[in-house]
């Protein structure tokens, strides 16, 4: 047997308790300091006060698969960084909207005793054999482990889903089998976060479209058995329950009011453990186009370009503002070169998801929301030898409010930071403004443009740009005294350290925090 197959082996016998939060500091009540851990601002690092009615924030979260220990640990660091970056910073003269990044539901599938052999397996991972990083399906061989040890945590769901849906792609299937696992943990999280600060939320995961059943045969089927106790006692009387095998990596956007109905047997009190989370839930869009990991080792469904999907969404409470969602990807999908001009109308825009930020212009967004996991390093070249991440970046948030064939006038584009086993995600979170002038910033190594290293198309994106409302920093500042390529050789030498297996004492040590800014009606 390998050495990753021992390692396999005895992760899935790992208790629960084995890979326990650090213990709290104090007795009752939130502890933050147990879940503000490692290398992280106490406050926001950038912020942009003015005369608009809305604050935005971004929150840059450092995921760590040990915070899913639970549905009350998952949502205890969330609410810590709501009290660390959030709270200081609310004005009551203001809306507030808080952004969260995409994916930062992806590890709640590691939940409870079902997931304790994945987060086992995600405490030292990268053993000396793994498979190949990056594989045709962009997943690292660690990575596809972890899964595996979720799967064998939700066999029960699994055979049910499977007699229910026998059409499912098996690749999908432990993505459906975790919705009621998504929906008390990642989906009630934020929901409930939205009602009780008062502010609007923006959070993204992979999961299906659901429904609430009481039925007994369901409840026996996709009941959490951590929840035992409160079924037997009747405190829990239903389960959540995939509507259909398709499944999306979605942006949910919540009201801090009511705007719909709990499902019959849910309820619409944020206390209850039958809490419905759809009941401040004002839009969801369904990404398209998708990445090859989301397309070959997820196998998730496409989304479309219906304007139920496109928007623009808009709020009683922000007139003027317009909003729309491009989950990663898409940002970068406008279907023209910069500098042509592409046909007018949406007819054409809204044809193609490869023209999907066209199409949010043609049909009236003016201010774009791209939740982020960049699955990569952040200050690097391409591992084909293309060009440096960070700089290459600008194709989707600089492009877009400085693109003349467009209109755009914001873009918010939070970051997930941190390795999920051995995928490391890195990036700057970044508010970003059209027409903006005075101070100016730049991505971490794209402050020049190396001739015969960058491609020309990127050249619009190199140099410090006015257009930044906030800029999060990254974990070192360029260094004026070397060389743009000494400077970026420096800076790519970090971005190693940090990956998993480094075994460096820099691995792990992405930045976590946040930024903010007042945007002026558009």
């Amino acid at each position: 047997m390998s050495a990753f197959s021992r390692r396999l082996a005895a992760a899935a016998l790992l208790a629960a308790g084995t890979i326990a939060l650090p213990a709290a500091s104090s007795a009752g009540g939130l502890d933050c300091a147990r879940y503000n851990q490692g290398n992280r601002t106490a406050g926001v690092s950038d912020s942009a006060s003015g005369a608009g009615p809305l604050r935005m924030f971004a929150i840059q979260y450092r995921q760590e698969v040990a915070y899913a220990e639970s549905y009350q640990t998952y949502a205890d660091k969330m609410e810590c960084l709501m009290q660390a970056y959030v709270k200081p910073n609310l004005d009551p003269a203001k809306v507030a909207m808080v952004v969260f990044n995409e994916d930062i539901g992806l590890a709640t599938l590691a939940t409870g005793s079902r997931g304790a052999a994945a987060r086992a397996w995600a405490l030292n991972p990268v053993p000396a054999d793994t498979p190949a990083l990056y594989n045709a399906s962009g997943a690292p061989g660690g990575v596809a482990a972890a899964f595996g040890l979720v799967a064998a945590g939700y066999s029960r769901q699994l055979a049910a889903y499977r007699a229910r849906f026998p059409d499912e792609d098996p690749r999908k299937a432990v993505i459906t089998a975790a919705t009621d696992t998504f929906v008390r943990g990642f989906m009630s999280t934020f929901s409930r976060l939205a009602r009780t600060w008062g502010v609007y939320v923006v959070a993204s995961n992979n999961q299906a479209d659901f429904h609430y059943s009481t039925d007994p045969a369901d409840v026996a089927a996709f009941a959490d058995p951590d929840l035992a106790a409160e079924y037997a006692a009747g405190a829990i009387k239903g389960v959540w329950v995939a509507s259909s095998d398709k499944a999306w990596n979605q942006a949910f956007l919540f009201a801090p009011y009511h705007v719909h109905d709990p499902e019959s047997g849910a309820s619409e009190d944020v206390a209850s453990p039958e809490y419905d989370p759809r009941t401040n839930l004002v839009a969801a869009n369904k990404k398209t186009p998708l990445t090859e990991i989301e397309k070959l080792f997820l196998a998730l469904d496409d989304g479309d370009m219906s304007t139920a999907n496109t928007g623009p969404v808009t709020l009683s409470d922000l007139p003027g503002f317009k909003f729309g969602f491009a989950i990663s990807l898409p940002a970068f999908r406008f279907g023209y070169d910069f500098g042509t001009t592409p046909p007018p109308g949406e007819t054409w825009a809204c044809a193609s998801p490869d023209r999907w930020m066209l199409c949010l212009d043609r049909r009236g967004v003016n201010t774009v929301i791209q939740p982020e996991a960049n699955s990569g390093p952040w200050a690097r070249y391409g591992a084909d030898g293309g060009n440096w991440q960070a700089l290459t970046w600008g194709a989707s948030t600089l492009r877009a409010v400085t693109d003349t064939a467009v209109h755009f006038k914001y873009l918010v584009c939070p970051h997930m930071v941190g390795n999920l086993v051995d995928l490391p995600f890195d990036g700057q979170t970044a508010i970003v403004e059209r027409d903006r002038t005075g101070s100016e910033r730049a991505y971490v190594g794209a402050k020049d443009f190396i001739a015969g290293t960058d491609s020309a198309w990127a050249e619009p994106y190199s140099g410090p740009k006015p257009e930044f409302l906030a800029l999060a920093p990254w974990v070192l500042d360029d260094d004026p005294a070397l060389t743009p390529e000494a400077n970026r050789a420096r800076l790519q030498a970090r971005a190693e350290e940090m990956q998993a297996g480094s075994l460096s004492a820099e691995q792990n040590r992405y930045l976590e925090t946040a930024i903010f800014a007042d945007l002026a009606t558009p």
